[in-house]
């Protein structure tokens, strides 16, 4: 009984879902670049010098992604489908990290957080997170294992900063 009250307590502090999970259906035809190499080398020319279009190009990379501004959610990708121009705020505040450092966790728990409860095999996929400005980050969920994850997270520490200085 002491559970079942702790757990409606609970309940009553819980945030309100971000997403509707009926916007969430996997593209079965999907599958992640394996070479993480490429990740590296993600072209662009003077005029593509931005972090939003940068973001859609990793779809390629990734399963899931949020591209966020001063916690409201502008774009994001869900297995291979993009889309922009969302406007979804968040209800939660993200971590304040140093500028193209990548913070794991695990994927299910920032994915229930956004109101993402039924994403097949959540419990195996990993979330990272990466601030880009004082006002952008993004978060990146994939089911890639170590040791490959590690290697993927080095090469998009690679392409962050190439990116960067071409921005700048």
């Amino acid at each position: 009984m002491t559970n079942k009250f702790i757990n409606k307590l609970e309940s009553l502090f819980e945030q309100d879902e971000v997403f509707s999970q009926a916007l969430f259906s996997k593209n079965n035809d999907y599958s992640i670049e394996p070479n993480h190499k490429f990740l590296e080398k993600i072209n662009f020319d003077n005029s593509d010098q931005q972090w939003s279009i940068f973001f859609s190009r990793l779809t390629a990379f990734f399963e899931i992604g949020f591209y966020i501004e001063k916690n409201t959610i502008k774009n994001y990708f869900y297995f291979g489908d993009f889309f922009n121009n969302q406007n979804i705020k968040m209800n939660f505040n993200l971590p304040n990290s140093d500028l193209f450092h990548v913070l794991k966790t695990p994927g299910e728990a920032i994915l229930k957080k956004l109101g993402l409860k039924k994403i097949p095999d959540a419990h195996k996929m990993t979330c990272l997170f990466i601030r880009l400005d004082n006002n952008t980050s993004i978060l990146l969920v994939t089911s890639q294992a170590d040791p490959w994850l590690k290697l993927r997270c080095e090469s998009l520490k690679v392409s962050l900063l190439n990116h960067d200085y071409f921005q700048n």
